[in-house]
């Protein structure tokens, strides 16, 4: 049991840095806060002009011992802010299975809010292993309020067969000043093989967001004031004076 551990965690970290030479542009700023499993919504990561806050994680699955937590640190690749999920001992084996979901949310901060918003989301695999009928799938939804319907889904795979191009996806919507964010997080080990073995392992992903300046209602309503105001003095002005 031991020596297969051991070959999964090595597949993981051959994949980990081969897939992370994509995001060499992602600069983390500031300390990796860490997500206990169970814990009350909790913390809060700040980069540029967006804040991540009230992460939760709770943690189920049938391993012989759940993870305990999991780490994440903002960060940025220039352009778009976002988060980068560091997971510890995600591992699964035949006949096992492991489910994570984790919950954050999204804040435009003053004073960019409300002239500026979310209008965008990806997410990619990049530190995911798997042999034989292992399974990694992380599926998310993103709302304005917790009770209104998705503005975007995204959902990302891993696992004998699917094509690598799933383990990316990205999504466009409307902007946003504030998001709730919802992962559901699944690592299947399989069915036992009868040559070699099943596993699936997950050590790493990433979450980026476009962020976009929003025109303000109150400077479009008066431009277009503006315009039929002009037009008005211009139409009196072509008006001939009545006859004395």
């Amino acid at each position: 049991m031991k020596l297969l551990k051991f070959f999964v965690a090595v597949l993981g970290l051959f994949l980990t840095i081969s897939a992370q030479s994509v995001f060499a542009a992602f600069v983390p700023v500031g300390p990796q806060f860490s997500i206990n499993n169970g814990s009350a919504p909790g913390g809060f990561l700040n980069v540029g002009n967006v804040r991540f806050s009230d992460f939760q994680v709770v943690i189920t699955g049938t391993v012989p011992t759940l993870p305990s937590s999991l780490l994440v640190q903002a960060g940025t690749d220039g352009s778009q802010y976002g988060l980068q999920f560091n997971l510890q001992n995600f591992l699964v084996m035949p006949n096992q299975f492991l489910n994570a979901t984790l919950s954050f949310r999204i804040d435009v901060l003053p004073p960019f809010s409300p002239m500026i918003g979310v209008n965008g989301a990806e997410m990619t695999l990049t530190g995911v292993s798997f042999a034989n009928n292992g399974l990694v799938t992380i599926g998310e939804s993103l709302r304005p309020t917790t009770g209104s319907a998705p503005v975007a889904n995204l959902s990302v795979f891993a696992g004998t067969g699917i094509p690598v191009s799933l383990q990316h996806d990205e999504k466009s919507f409307a902007q946003q000043t504030t998001l709730f964010v919802r992962k559901d997080i699944l690592l299947v080990g399989g069915d036992p093989a009868p040559i070699g073995f099943s596993a699936a392992h997950l050590s790493e992903f990433f979450q980026l967001y476009d962020v976009v300046a929003i025109p303000e209602p109150s400077t479009t309503g008066l431009a277009i004031l503006g315009t039929i105001g002009v037009g008005w003095i211009i139409r009196r002005r072509k008006t001939p004076l009545p006859q004395v």
